[in-house]
């Protein structure tokens, strides 16, 4: 009975799925693992003193973000090759925003979602596939600007 008890607690305390995730609306968490500078990507360390949200190709809508109530951005925001800007992004302070919850309102398309900032991830990648939002924590950065 004890070689049955022992798997079924080790396999119900596997929470990376939500562990950043506040209030989840119908949107996808990912959490991209760091690699090795082999595979062509830079990632960050821990010495780097900013966050940084990105929202990719293809996103075209207003966003509203608050963090813990202070309205950080509001701006519609383009991405394509007709405008080229194939990406945007904005930074702000690790040390300010850590662990704090972010408040995405994107209206046109009726997203409200909230998630946790986490200093083991800098960047965030915010995107939308097969008509869903999509928040990705990330160490590594893309090449897109």
């Amino acid at each position: 009975m004890y070689a049955l008890f022992v798997p079924l607690i080790i396999i119900s305390c596997n929470t990376l799925k939500v562990d950043n995730n506040s209030i989840s609306n119908g949107s996808e968490f990912q959490y991209e693992k760091n690699g090795s500078s082999k595979d062509g990507y830079n990632y960050l360390g821990n010495e780097k003193d900013n966050f940084e949200i990105n929202f990719l190709y293809s996103f075209n809508d207003s966003v509203y973000i608050k963090i813990d109530g202070d309205e950080l951005f509001n701006s519609k925001i383009i991405t394509d090759d007709i405008t080229d800007n194939p990406n945007l992004g904005f930074k702000f302070s690790v040390d300010k925003y850590n662990g704090k919850i972010v408040n995405i309102i994107i209206p046109y398309k009726n997203v409200s979602e909230s998630f946790y900032l986490n200093d083991k991830y800098r960047y965030v990648y915010i995107f939308y596939y097969d008509e869903k939002l999509i928040v990705r924590y990330s160490n590594k950065a893309y090449n897109i600007y």
